[in-house]
């Protein structure tokens, strides 16, 4: 880990789990429903590189990043285990006007996976944005806008999860 307590942090992990993996159930087909059939069971492994980095440009600008790099396995399934992605990333970048506004920029990358029933899952990337503006020293407004180029994704396969996003509200702090 680096941290220089002023401007810069960083930290580098590594992390690995091996252990009984989950089962997956389905339903059995008549005329014995209602009972449950265990796909797979078996020994599943993962291994992961982390990285985190935050940086501060000044007193109002701020930069902070998070990586993931991984490597799975299943001794009963080919290939990684089920949504589980190679890799994930994560950028966030604010800076803070001396006016009261603060602006936010988002950026999400995410690997290809494969689901449970083999088939692959494309990888995503999301942008996003937030304004907020401090109206009061205790109240704020804000909007926030998530998958500003709407990115057509599956997070699950057969789930298409939210399109472009927009939203407001007001901010107390009590």
């Amino acid at each position: 880990a680096f941290d220089d307590r002023k401007a810069t942090a960083g930290r580098v992990g590594f992390r690995w789990n091996s252990s009984p993996s989950y089962p997956r159930f389905a339903l059995l087909p008549d005329p014995v429903r209602q009972q449950w059939d265990v796909r797979y069971d078996g020994w599943a492994s993962i291994i992961e590189l982390t990285t985190e980095f935050a940086h501060s440009f000044s007193d109002a600008t701020r930069i902070q990043t998070d990586a993931v790099f991984r490597v799975t396995d299943n001794d009963e399934l080919p290939g990684s285990i089920p949504y589980l992605p190679d890799y994930e990333m994560r950028v966030l970048l604010g800076h803070r006007f001396p006016f009261g506004l603060h602006v936010e920029s988002t950026m999400q990358l995410v690997g290809d996976r494969e689901s449970t029933a083999g088939s692959p899952l494309t990888g995503w990337m999301l942008l996003g944005l937030e304004l907020e503006y401090r109206i009061l020293a205790s109240a704020a407004i804000f909007l926030r806008a998530d998958n500003v180029l709407d990115q057509t994704y599956m997070e699950w396969d057969g789930y298409r999860t939210r399109p472009f996003f927009v939203m407001g509200g007001i901010i107390l702090r009590i």
